[in-house]
């Protein structure tokens, strides 16, 4: 298996706790922030259109004005003169400029956007529980065959007024986090923790802790 040396717990309890942190991503046709992990001011995202289907509108609209500043009109090239005339106007900002016709108006855009972005907050929802429920049939097999001791990092603690201390564990071999109820550990703490009960279909995973990792 994998050796957990201390650099590469502290890494994994960087990396889970800084992740709250950070923003949703969020697409919108106005500029509004930069991408906080790569520490950019301003970011767009336009590739292949075999990916996402918001590339595919922000080609077009990209074709249309491209189109349009290169003097093409319905896939027939301007004369030349006209060209000249319409590239200079373009390019000192003055001068009659036809507006550019774009296949989606801005609004148009935005509703494009909203519907992409439910469709695919739905979709994470799924492959979110999905992941978690095969963690779970993983751990509840692998307690059928005698191995119900797991190593796991301590990532951080809460408290409730009435049901008390509860901390949030990470187990590293299978990418999964449990709360583990009446206990309070310190973040970064290292442990060994028994899987006492398993119930994939109601998603509960009940561990106790054990001894140090």
């Amino acid at each position: 298996g994998r050796v957990y040396t201390d650099a590469f717990c502290r890494q994994l309890l960087a990396s889970n706790l800084c992740l709250p942190l950070l923003r949703t991503a969020r697409t919108t046709a106005q500029p509004a922030g930069g991408h906080d992990s790569l520490g950019l001011r301003g970011y767009v995202q336009v590739t292949s259109p075999l990916r996402r289907y918001l590339d595919v509108v922000a080609h077009h609209q990209l074709r249309a004005l491209l189109v349009h500043r290169g003097g093409v009109v319905r896939g027939a090239p301007l004369p030349e003169d006209q060209r000249a005339q319409l590239l200079a106007a373009t390019r000192a900002g003055a001068g009659p400029r036809p507006e550019c016709p774009l296949p989606f108006a801005p609004a148009a855009v935005e509703a494009r956007i909203a519907h992409v972005e439910q469709r695919t907050w739905s979709a994470n929802d799924l492959e979110y529980g999905s992941s978690r429920y095969w963690a779970y049939q993983f751990l509840a097999q692998r307690a059928r065959d005698g191995y119900t001791v797991h190593n796991a990092l301590a990532l951080r603690t809460q408290r409730h007024p009435w049901l008390g201390a509860s901390t949030l564990v990470l187990l590293p071999e299978v990418g999964l986090k449990v709360w583990i109820r009446e206990a309070e550990l310190p973040s970064g703490a290292r442990l060994r923790v028994v899987v006492k009960a398993v119930k994939p279909h109601h998603g509960v995973v009940i561990l106790k802790p054990q001894m140090p990792w």
